[in-house]
């Protein structure tokens, strides 16, 4: 086993399935990066405008390893190894799984080069419930390389000198903002002006059925500078404009997260903050949350107020998504060829067919079949009960019976338009249940 790693507590459980399924709204593929004490889950969306990326420390997991000798070429960079699966398959595997029923979650990933090919590329999740059930799933990956972006590098080395804007507020403020928003909101603004900040979601336009709104929609709240929880904005003015659906993926993470600070509470929400780190209109966007074991960073590009992006630095900031390997199979070593030989004898295809009498009869041959043990047959069981103690062999005993019986059904015979018979007289010789007559109902109350 190349790299395993299991969580146990109910607390990293919940976030972990949240973390699937934010990054999940993201992309249709899911990146998984393993190193020896760290985990990184990275998505990117298809337009190249959105980078989530969750990265998971060694004091998230009950136990986490990873080897790295003897392992296959693909996907393998250096210290750690790469590989994407489909967020609708996990997303899928993991749905309608409560943390609080889960006893751990497992993940396997068997890496080895001497690996059989039938074992190979496979993500194991392994989920023991608390009623001690246990279930077992594969879900096949793709190895890959990936050029990581080195925006949050960057914020994080300008905002040492002051060349970048942060700051830092409450998720409560923005999650109770969201929740009046309308749900078909599109896009978010931030707007600095005058030592205030302004955050907007509005709505250019709704054409649907019935839905049709000719002017745009918008709410927005208005805070001053000082009541964030720490800025570096003084006197800035500056409009930027984003996508508001994952900016909402980033949210619901984030405040997600109060069992983190062990509390349960609405005022638990209060505690938790996340910082945004900024340049221009047109430039990435940063959402940060660093937690104890987790570390949650969101990349999203930015337009000015007119909704263009900047194309002088279009350049300098590159979302890179994960780029599928082509898998190296072992090729199969062709068989030694050995010297020709001759073939001697003839094969039959098909066997001779026999010769066959025409002149079959059915009854001539089911009458000539001798039955290994006694014939009991449903409907046409004999009604001499010393006739089911008859060894098969004893053919004339048979017969004798035979005889018999057909002279009792003689006599019992009556018309088809006749009556029922209710007689009860004990003189007859042979008495018939309900389904042994011949053609003869009898009654069921003798």
């Amino acid at each position: 086993m190349s790299f395993v790693a299991a969580i146990n507590s109910t607390r990293n459980i919940a976030t972990w399935l949240r973390a699937c399924v934010s990054l999940a709204g993201v992309s249709d593929q899911i990146s998984f990066t393993v190193l020896k004490k760290l985990v990184t889950m990275l998505a990117v969306s298809s337009s190249r405008t959105t980078h989530g990326e969750i990265r998971f420390e060694r004091g998230f997991f009950q136990e986490i390893d990873f080897k790295t000798n003897d392992i296959m070429e693909d996907g393998f960079d250096g210290d750690s190894y790469l590989f994407v699966v489909s967020s609708k398959h996990l997303v899928m595997l993991l749905r309608n799984l409560g943390p609080h029923s889960l006893d751990y979650v497992c993940l396997r990933v068997e890496c080895s080069a001497n690996l059989p090919s039938i074992r190979r590329y496979k993500l194991n999740v392994e989920i023991l419930t608390k009623n001690l059930v246990l279930k077992k799933y594969q879900i096949g990956f793709q190895p890959v390389e990936f050029t990581r972006t080195d925006i949050p590098t960057r914020y994080e080395s300008r905002l040492m000198d002051n060349d970048i804007y942060r700051f830092s507020i409450q998720a409560a403020i923005i999650k109770q903002f969201l929740e009046t928003a309308h749900a078909s909101t599109e896009d978010f603004r931030i707007e600095l002006k005058a030592l205030k900040i302004i955050f907007t979601a509005y709505t250019k336009q709704v054409m649907k059925d019935r839905d049709y709104l000719k002017q745009p929609m918008h709410i927005m709240i208005l805070m001053a500078v000082e009541d964030l929880e720490d800025s570096n904005l003084e006197e800035v003015t500056m409009s930027l404009n984003f996508r508001l659906r994952d900016f909402r993926n980033f949210l619901s993470l984030v405040s997600g997260l109060r069992s983190e600070l062990g509390r349960t509470d609405s005022f638990a929400l209060d505690l938790l903050t996340f910082d945004v780190l900024f340049d221009k209109a047109g430039d990435p966007i940063l959402f940060q949350h660093k937690g104890t074991d987790i570390t949650i960073n969101f990349i999203q590009m930015t337009t000015d107020e007119s909704g263009v992006m900047a194309k002088q630095d279009a350049g300098k900031y590159v979302l890179h998504a994960p780029v599928v390997l082509k898998r190296r199979m072992a090729e199969p070593e062709p068989a030694p060829v050995t010297k020709k030989t001759k073939v001697d004898e003839r094969i039959e295809i098909l066997p001779e067919t026999e010769d066959h009498n025409d002149n079959f009869d059915a009854v001539d041959a089911f009458d000539a079949f001798e039955p290994s043990g006694p014939r009991v047959t449903y409907g046409e069981r004999s009604t001499s009960p010393h006739a089911m103690l008859l060894d098969a062999s004893d053919h004339n005993a048979r017969n004798q019976i035979r005889n018999h019986d057909d002279t009792n059904n003689e006599n019992n015979e009556i018309g088809e338009n006749d009556d029922t018979d209710y007689s009860s007289s004990e003189t007859s010789a042979t008495e018939f249940g309900p389904t042994q007559a011949r053609g003869r109902p009898q009654s069921l109350f003798r």
